[in-house]
């Protein structure tokens, strides 16, 4: 009989200690709270992001709009070529991310490669890069204040530097870039490894 009451005690003393925190957790996970404050969390954060995508989306397409306003009017940009996907960067540390706008289709692309738009963060042109390919390498190196880009046009890897004004324009007629292109840089229009959505105009 001595035996026994140390055992019950010790059962009840388990029971005591574990029973309230079993009962709070069915209790936190049956009233929802949790799971709910966690959900409507991540909603939220979603939704936010979206908002600014959408955004920035509407932006370009203004832009897109403007800039190509009489080939548009004269339906010489045909249904193929009035797509467009986007990548956001800060290139020159201001704080504000500058657009890179990828495009497809016969208007804006060909056996070289495609247009490609640099964009201020509230739309304005800053480049317009002919005969260009996907996607757009952003290095660390800086020319005046600007990052140095890596793209690849005429089958290499060109580096275009910023002149206090804007990248040149026409990637293949730029030096070929020596250095082996980091998998690590950042990359803007990355088709292969982004869930890139397209937009139209």
């Amino acid at each position: 009989m001595k035996k026994l009451i140390p055992f019950a005690l010790m059962l009840a003393t388990l029971s005591a200690c574990t029973n309230p925190n079993t009962q709070n957790q069915s209790d936190s996970v049956g009233n929802g709270t949790t799971e709910d404050s966690l959900q409507g969390k991540i909603s939220g954060t979603l939704n936010d992001t979206t908002s600014l995508i959408n955004k920035t989306a509407a932006l370009v397409k203004t832009t897109l709009s403007d800039l190509y306003k009489e080939d548009l009017a004269k339906n010489v940009v045909d249904t193929a070529s009035r797509k467009f996907i986007f990548s956001e960067q800060d290139l020159n540390g201001d704080g504000k991310n500058e657009i890179f706008v990828g495009t497809t289709g016969p208007y804006f692309c060909g056996s070289g490669g495609c247009t490609i738009l640099l964009l201020e963060s509230d739309g304005k042109l800053i480049n317009r890069f002919t005969v260009i390919g996907y996607p757009v390498f952003v290095t660390s190196e800086k020319t005046n204040g600007w990052n140095n880009l890596v793209v690849s046009s005429d089958n290499k890897k060109r580096l275009l530097k910023f002149d206090g004004k804007k990248y040149p324009e026409n990637p293949s007629a730029q030096p070929v870039y020596s250095k082996t292109v980091n998998d690590q840089l950042p990359r803007a229009l990355d088709m292969d490894n982004d869930q890139n959505r397209w937009f139209t105009f």
